[in-house]
This record gives C-alpha cells, sequence and structure tokens, in this order.
C-alpha cells in the first residue's frame, strides 16, 4: 500500500482499528458466554420449578463500532429485548421471566440478578458474577494485546 498523505495514513489506521475494535468486540462477546455458560447454567443446579430458555446467553449482544472522541468502542451486553416472558412449559412449572405471584414481566432484570444475585423468599440465590469475571480476564488477556500487534503488523505497522 502506498501512502502519500497524512490523510490517507490516517484513513488506513481508522479503517483497520475499527476492525480490530469489533474483533475484539466479538472475542470478548465469547469470553463472556463462556463465563455465562459455565457459571450460571453449569453451576451444578438443574432447575425442576422452570424450564430454561437460554435467552440470557443467547442475548449477549455487540453493537457496531463507533467513533468517539477517545478513539473507537463497541459495547457488549445483555440486550433485554432478546429475553422474554414466557408462561410455564409444563403443569405446576413456574414461568418463565415472570413474576410468579403477579404475572409481571421481569425479563429485564434477569442479567442483572444473575450477575448479582438476588434475595426473593421464593427462590433466592448468589450472583455468579460473570461479568466481572470477563472484565477481570479481559485485563489479563494478552491475546487482545497480540492481536492488535499482528493485525497491525500485518499491514505493515510497527507496533511494541
Amino acid at each position: 500500500m502506498d501512502i502519500r498523505s497524512f490523510s490517507q495514513l490516517d484513513q488506513v489506521l481508522n479503517q483497520n482499528i475499527a476492525l480490530l475494535v469489533k474483533e475484539i468486540g466479538e472475542h470478548i462477546k465469547d469470553m463472556l458466554r463462556k463465563n455465562v455458560d459455565e457459571l450460571w447454567y453449569k453451576r451444578g443446579y438443574t432447575p425442576t420449578h422452570y424450564t430454561r430458555t437460554f435467552q440470557l446467553i443467547n442475548s449477549i449482544t455487540v453493537t457496531d463500532v463507533k467513533k468517539v472522541p477517545e478513539g473507537y468502542q463497541v459495547v457488549i451486553f445483555f440486550d433485554p429485548d432478546k429475553i422474554h416472558p414466557y408462561p410455564p412449559a409444563k403443569p405446576r412449572e413456574w414461568p418463565r421471566h415472570q413474576s410468579v405471584t403477579d404475572g409481571a414481566d421481569v425479563s429485564f432484570y434477569i442479567p442483572w440478578w444473575v450477575e448479582f444475585g438476588q434475595k426473593s423468599p421464593l427462590f433466592s440465590y448468589e450472583g455468579v458474577h460473570a461479568m466481572e469475571k470477563t472484565k477481570e480476564e479481559v485485563i489479563d488477556d494478552e491475546w487482545i494485546k497480540q492481536r492488535i500487534k499482528e493485525v497491525l503488523g500485518v499491514r505493515g505497522f510497527i507496533v511494541k
């Protein structure tokens, strides 16, 4: 690639960084999915009062890359629009993502309760802190640093 001006250099850098940020966002999403799976779904508890929908893990979303004053960003989050209330799947089961007392939609709270726990008199549990663990792993993840070097290095940039 023949770069002849600072504006061309800026354009090439911005394109490559945006692609890299999206790739890193997808990697972090995978890390969060793994942690939710291990810490929530495989924690040794099999529900008997309801049937799992797996909408929590499937709601993990990465936004498109956005240019912000500090650079580029993606947001990895639990999308509440992908978690829905359902009536009981079987007789004598609780509804899914609905209050068992009044039928109110509580799907918005599911990610919060999984992360931090909840103290319901009917069914309380401790949070599993999957987002917190993922954040710690991201901070310690040499993969991200190495990937930045690789992607920019292939394109002729020297990254130390």
